[in-house]
């Protein structure tokens, strides 16, 4: 969740916290909106760092298997967001078949979806559009990460038309 120019902004994580517990999504508005008055968070701890560190070697792993596969894969890096749009529109545009890190958008919801895979089809850029994919440590699809997909698969409607 983001505090911008006297509005908020919401990605599907902040969706999912909301679904699963609406006084936390609050307090997160709250933490925003009023800095000062909000209490101190928890310590976090060793096991979720432990868990974000094999997410993200589990999504690297797949990102090289693109590679292998011989399909021209861009990681969107960049210091703002308005030029982690733009990257990823730009890669859109060109056709990249792998677009890892993708900044998708649609008011008054973003975020970064694991990957855009091209494949064939009709869209504002041509005969191809993407499609989301996500990477999950999980073997079985939960309702939160169906949220998060719907949620990204509606800022790349938006985007690519």
């Amino acid at each position: 969740m983001q505090y911008i120019n006297n509005k908020f902004h919401y990605s599907p994580t902040d969706l999912i916290l909301f679904m699963q517990s609406p006084f936390a999504s609050w307090m997160n508005r709250f933490a925003l909106k009023f800095p000062k008055e909000t209490p101190e968070r928890d310590i976090t701890n060793d096991l979720l760092g432990l868990l974000q560190n094999k997410g993200q070697q589990h999504e690297q792993r797949q990102e090289e298997l693109f590679k292998y596969q011989g399909l021209t894969v861009l990681k969107i890096n960049a210091d703002t967001t308005e030029l982690k749009k733009q990257y990823t529109l730009d890669a859109m545009k060109n056709g990249i078949d792998v677009i890892a890190q993708a900044y998708l958008e649609h008011q008054p919801f973003f975020g970064l979806a694991d990957f855009l895979i091209k494949v064939p089809g009709e869209s504002i850029f041509g005969n191809y559009h993407y499609e989301v994919w996500d990477t999950k440590l999980s073997r079985k699809a939960k309702p939160e990460f169906i949220v998060q997909l719907c949620c990204y698969t509606e800022m790349l409607e938006v985007m690519q038309g």
